[in-house]
């Protein structure tokens, strides 16, 4: 199995399907992996370090640091039929219905492969949650790939 690896300045746009012989899409010298949407209802978390909201509104089972991305505004790139994530929204909370929606933050890790002129989300990129949440949710768990 070999990722795909992709570095320099690139940007994808398009209907594009990226894969590597059953590896991971790569991003930058670094080879960090591109996020992509998931869904909370079948995948893991993508972010086991968000940090739990005080309650209400939802009750404590929603108070849990997992997060999703859900959705990303140029969803025609994808890895592996999943949109890969170049900005966009998350969500915070409980699966398989996470109460507080966020905002996924520019890439501070790539800033040279882009969807559309937006840098592609990596893991180690994070998002920001509307309140109560405080503090922004990191992406290192899982990629989604």
């Amino acid at each position: 199995m070999s990722d795909l690896v992709l570095s320099g300045i690139l940007d994808l746009s398009g209907n594009l399907e990226l894969s590597g012989d059953g590896g991971k899409l790569k991003i930058g010298a670094a080879e960090l992996e591109a996020l992509v949407v998931c869904d909370p209802k079948t995948d893991p978390p993508q972010s086991t370090s968000a940090v739990p909201p005080p309650f209400p509104p939802p009750p404590p089972p929603q108070c849990v640091p997992t997060a999703w991305v859900d959705s990303t505004p140029n969803a025609t790139v994808k890895t592996g039929g999943k949109a890969i994530v170049a900005g966009g929204t998350a969500a915070q909370g409980l699966a398989p219905s996470p109460a507080y929606p966020g905002k996924m933050n520019p890439s501070v890790l790539n800033p040279t492969v882009t969807i559309g002129g937006v840098a592609i989300n990596v893991l180690g990129d994070s998002a920001v949650f509307l309140p109560p949440v405080t503090a922004p949710a990191t992406f290192s768990a899982a990629s989604g790939q």
